[in-house]
């Protein structure tokens, strides 16, 4: 359990992070490779009087697979590219996985998308008052089949997670079944 100020500033610490995606988002196209994405992250979160609360991850195309990639000075890819990003406010920590699309999804791409966000639908669905977050893993998994390992990461991006100042604390948005976070 948290105490409300507690809340308030994983809420907090949840709206720099929103707001500094946005602002990625928004300026993208200025962006050569996966280290100018990740140098103007650092670079806002000075400007909000936030660290980081752990380095962010560009992961584009191939990258993109790999969950601890971090970022490098290479091009950014076409394809697929998970932005992992999270700040620490007043010692509270937000995490935020992200994945967009570089260029012109496929067919097959965009089938992918429409499994994934189908299972997110499904999964989001599943959270309620004392419902364990290893529930919602194993539904998610069986739903994923085969292909679960592969899926979970670009899954991952389904919600803005907020963490404490030890770690993932995922079971405090169990608290409402329709608001996981705000």
């Amino acid at each position: 359990l948290k105490l409300p100020e507690e809340i308030r500033c994983l809420r907090q610490a949840c709206r720099i992070t929103d707001r500094l995606f946005k602002e990625l988002a928004e300026t993208w196209k200025q962006f050569k490779t996966e280290s100018d994405a990740a140098q103007f992250l650092l670079k806002r979160l000075i400007d909000y009087g936030v660290e980081p609360s752990f380095s962010p991850i560009i992961a584009s195309g191939t990258h993109a697979a790999d969950p601890h990639y971090g970022y490098s000075k290479s091009r950014i890819q076409k394809g697929f590219c998970v932005i992992d990003m999270g700040v620490r406010y007043q010692g509270y920590c937000s995490d935020m996985t992200r994945t967009i699309y570089v260029g012109e999804p496929s067919k097959k791409e965009l089938g992918l998308y429409a499994v994934l966000a189908k299972i997110q639908r499904q999964s989001i669905d599943l959270v309620g008052n004392g419902v364990k977050m290893k529930h919602i893993d194993e539904q998610c998994r069986k739903r994923l089949g085969q292909n679960s390992t592969i899926y979970l990461f670009i899954l991952s991006d389904m919600v803005s997670e907020p963490r404490s100042t030890n770690g993932h604390e995922l079971e405090i948005m169990l608290s409402s079944r329709k608001k996981v976070w705000s």
